[in-house]
């Protein structure tokens, strides 16, 4: 702790010594480095004056005293042996400049091992209160170290085991936080295999033409939204917003989604409760539900979510399909621009707490009694990688009867890839007039 206390104070004197740092420190550390209280209310108060002057090089200590003495007389008159302290540690201006690099990689030091310890502090409670969910989480964390270092290394570019750590110690601390909740998908027998999707992941939803991906995505954007008001961006590459607001327009009011493709043939009553349903709509779910449906470039994607995200907050991105997105970057392949954008997508999600949901077309060839969640790498049509980076992949089947007939009215949706959980299917009830995916009535959870 006593070195925790002169590498606090040292970069405090800096600062009081050369308030022209400032503009170098700024960016590379914030009050949450410190543990020392007056070094968390100097450093705050520092910037909040910092920010609020013109030439900071033509200032010196003296001058952000006389601020804390107009200020914050009663804090200063308590703190000013602390003060005075950080003050002789660092001699003058010039000392200042030659040591504060040296002072930041020694506080970012201590900042990383006072992360460690909330881990195992966090990991310590609980394990008190749930031994047994603890202990197979970080067992599970260690294992999906080593898949995910082998899996992304097989797509021929390197990637340094360290970055793979750092992100799964982030995902642990988050995991341990008991105010950490995913978006439940709202579809109860698949949330219970899947877990919901987590902040700051990766995810696949891979079906062939016309087994429900995009009606399941709704059906889970919409669950989202009005069970957990969570607030959640959709990228409609496929169709144009009013098809999916439809879409929720037949769920609400039951109407038959293709009725909707022609609202003047509707009863009078469903015309007017669609009218107002419409109308409605864009004020009721305005700092919820962001639709897009004319950005194709990845760098715009990108531009859009980081507004949407900045401005109102973000929970989940859904992007249907990944195989409509384009690149600005020249590729050898349509295979190595989709693998560029996954990478891309994969890396973005490290950087927002976000959940990044992505369709993805199957190959005809798909094995459809593939039920029991063997691997569907080799099934997702041009961009295999998009499969191994993510962290969960539902795979979409129809459901076969004894004459090997499809049921239309059912589906088997099948949790092939899961990094926060277990793997398996349910069976789930496919209303096509609605385009709604539920539980079916019988509850069927396949193992």
């Amino acid at each position: 702790m006593v070195i925790a206390e002169n590498t606090e104070q040292c970069l405090i004197g800096c600062l009081l010594r050369s308030p022209v740092l400032w503009e170098k420190i700024r960016y590379l550390i914030n009050k949450s480095y410190f543990t020392l209280a007056p070094s968390v209310k100097i450093f705050e108060t520092f910037g909040i004056w910092a920010d609020n002057t013109k030439n900071l090089k033509t200032l010196d200590s003296n001058d952000f005293i006389n601020y804390l003495e107009i200020e914050y007389n009663d804090w200063l008159i308590k703190n000013q042996d602390y003060i005075t302290k950080c003050l002789k540690l660092i001699q003058d201006a010039e000392h200042a400049n030659e040591k504060w690099e040296q002072y930041i990689s020694t506080l970012n030091t201590i900042y990383c091992n006072k992360i460690y310890i909330d881990v195992l502090s966090k990991t310590k409670e609980s394990a008190e209160k749930a031994p047994l969910n603890t202990i197979n989480l970080v067992r599970d964390s260690i294992s999906d170290l080593v898949k995910i270092y082998e899996s992304m290394n097989s797509t021929g570019k390197k990637y340094s085991l360290q970055e793979i750590m750092d992100d799964k110690q982030k995902e642990l601390i988050l995991r341990l936080d008991p105010n950490y909740k995913p978006c439940y998908t709202g579809i109860d027998s698949l949330d219970e295999i899947l877990g919901g999707y987590y902040p700051e992941t990766y995810n696949v939803i891979a079906g062939r033409s016309s087994m429900g991906k995009s009606a399941l995505m709704g059906t889970i954007a919409r669950n989202i939204i009005k069970k957990q008001l969570k607030k959640v961006m959709v990228f409609n590459l496929e169709m144009p917003n009013k098809a999916f607001i439809d879409r929720w327009a037949s769920q609400d009011l039951n109407i038959d989604a293709n009725l909707l493709r022609n609202p003047r043939d509707l009863p009078k009553n469903l015309r007017e409760a669609y009218i107002n349903f419409i109308a409605e709509f864009s004020e009721k779910y305005a700092d919820r539900l962001f639709l897009i449906d004319n950005t194709f470039y990845l760098n715009q994607i990108f531009e859009r979510i980081i507004s949407v995200y900045t401005t109102y907050g973000l929970d989940m991105v859904i992007i249907d399909l990944i195989s409509n997105i384009k690149s600005t970057e020249k590729s050898y392949s349509r295979q190595s621009e989709l693998a560029s954008i996954s990478d891309s997508l994969f890396n973005f999600r490290k950087e927002y707490p976000i959940s990044i949901v992505v369709l993805q077309q199957q190959n005809k060839s798909t094995d459809f009694n593939n039920t029991q969640g063997n691997s569907g790498q080799s099934s997702i049509r041009e961009a295999e990688d998009t499969y191994i980076q993510s962290d969960s992949a539902i795979l979409i089947y129809p459901k076969l009867d004894e004459n090997k007939t499809i049921d239309k009215k059912m589906r088997i949706v099948t949790v092939d890839k899961n990094r926060h959980g277990p793997t398996g299917s349910t069976e789930l009830r496919f209303i096509n007039d609605r385009l709604l995916f539920e539980d079916s009535t019988l509850g069927i959870k396949l193992n």
